[in-house]
């Protein structure tokens, strides 16, 4: 109808999605034979791995801020202006100062 999709086409799709997920299931005993062994490792590793990016990623973020917090009371009092066309005060407020941080960590 002119309002949205139908009941019959609605139905189609979740049909659809049904059989894409039949077909997941499928797949994802295909692993389990022996012959993928080492594709279960390397997917573990891979989930591993994100796991250990995602904790470095937190310890990043929290040098950044803690940076951020000690630039925005040292340096940030003394409204230091870069001199540029848009008048930017270094360390004029957290999120400023946290992004300058990432920028220096990252050598940007």
């Amino acid at each position: 109808g002119a309002n949205g999709p139908s009941l019959g086409s609605m139905a189609v799709i979740r049909f659809a999605r049904f059989a894409r997920l039949t077909r997941l299931i499928r797949l994802l005993r295909l692993f389990r034979l022996r012959i993928f062994k080492e594709l279960t490792w390397i997917a573990k590793g891979v989930v591993a791995g994100m796991r250990m990016l995602a904790w470095a990623i937190v310890m990043l973020v929290f040098i950044v801020y803690v940076g951020a917090i000690f630039m925005r009371h040292t340096v940030g009092s003394d409204r230091i202006h870069i001199g540029d066309v848009y008048g930017t005060v270094m360390f004029s407020n957290l999120v400023w100062s946290m992004f300058m941080i990432f920028r220096i960590l990252m050598q940007d």
